[in-house]
């Protein structure tokens, strides 16, 4: 089965395609480019598997919580691709995909995200190794940092908010990881939630207001 996961969430957005096994992968620049660069790099990635768009069956999408511009960049190459090529598509949460690729790099099972959502909030959640892969103990949440609970034991803690907030938090033992295009694929592999096109969404965990006043 081939399969195109992208994953816009993050100020370091990446591409992954899976393949008869194999799997390619392609980081974005900044976040400010990645409207312009993102259908280039997805033919890009497609040529070096010496495909096209027709032979893909299906779309991953790391559908947030994470950055509003991020989200609807990503949202809407989906929705072009998945309308243009009649192709399903899994919505995936950020906070899972970033505490996969912690399994993947750090070696753990337990992981609590924590990522700077702006204005004074955090989007929170804890993730545990279940069956392959990584499923949530602590439903994603949008938080003030404040209200932060304590740290699940053991505390590997990953995400930019206990950096951003380290005076609130009070924690100095953690790793700044993004969601990773490639471990997306892998969540993928254990799930069966497609949908049509039609029906996906994103999940800001804040309304379009909210970013409209900031």
């Amino acid at each position: 089965m081939s399969l195109l996961a992208i994953e816009t969430s993050s100020s370091q957005g990446s591409l992954a395609l899976s393949h008869n096994g194999e799997v390619l992968q392609l980081k974005l620049s900044e976040q400010r480019k990645q409207i312009a660069e993102l259908l280039p790099s997805i033919n890009n990635l497609l040529a070096q598997a010496s495909l096209t768009l027709g032979d893909l069956q299906g779309l991953v999408l790391s559908a947030g919580p994470g950055s509003f511009t991020g989200l609807r960049v990503g949202m809407g190459v989906v929705q072009g691709l998945g309308l243009a090529q009649d192709l399903p598509v899994m919505c995936l949460s950020s906070l899972q995909i970033l505490a996969q690729t912690a399994h993947r790099i750090l070696k753990v099972e337990q992981i609590t995200c924590a990522v700077n959502a702006y204005m004074q909030q955090i989007y929170y959640a804890h993730y545990a190794m279940k069956k392959g892969i990584m499923e949530a103990n602590y439903q994603d949440c949008l938080i003030a940092p404040n209200e932060v609970p304590k740290p699940i034991e053991p505390m590997n803690l990953v995400g930019d908010a206990w950096e951003v907030y380290a005076e609130q938090l009070q924690q100095t033992a953690y790793h700044i990881l993004y969601p990773s295009a490639e471990d997306a694929l892998t969540i993928a592999a254990h799930k069966d939630a497609w949908q049509p096109v039609s029906a996906i969404d994103v999940n800001y965990l804040r309304t379009k207001s909210a970013w409209q006043k900031n």
